[in-house]
């Protein structure tokens, strides 16, 4: 009789992969179920909400500016929309103005510049 299992059809580098496939998962699942044993705490992998509440009041005290910008404006189009409206210029009219400063705009909206703030640098730009 020949050898058990002397030929399993994978190469040894596949029998590797699938072992460290193995260990990988495995580690994956205890991080997980150790972050479910400890009940609250505060991780960068864990959401805001269930981070300790003091930990929740300091976060929101800390970046309370950037977590209204973000809630009121959730995209681009959104806070753009709102700056056309504040200008009070026809919408294609806007457009036109600030197709050479879409890049401009874009950055203010990434450096969440209020909306008042941004009309008037357009208006000093000459925008309208």
């Amino acid at each position: 009789m020949g050898k058990r299992s002397a030929h399993t059809g994978m190469s040894p580098k596949d029998i590797s992969i699938n072992a460290m496939d193995k260990f990988i998962s495995r580690n994956n699942r205890k991080r997980d179920n150790d972050f479910q044993r400890l009940g609250r705490y505060r991780h960068e992998d864990q959401p805001v909400d269930l981070w300790p509440l003091s930990d929740q009041i300091e976060h929101y005290d800390r970046n309370r500016a950037s977590i209204v910008f973000q809630s009121t404006y959730p995209s681009y189009s959104v806070w753009r929309d709102e700056v056309m409206d504040t200008t009070r210029v026809y919408p294609s009219t806007f457009i036109t103005f600030i197709t050479p400063h879409r890049e401009l705009m874009k950055t203010m909206y990434a450096n969440q510049i209020s909306v008042r703030e941004a009309v008037d640098r357009l208006r000093n730009l000459g925008v309208y």
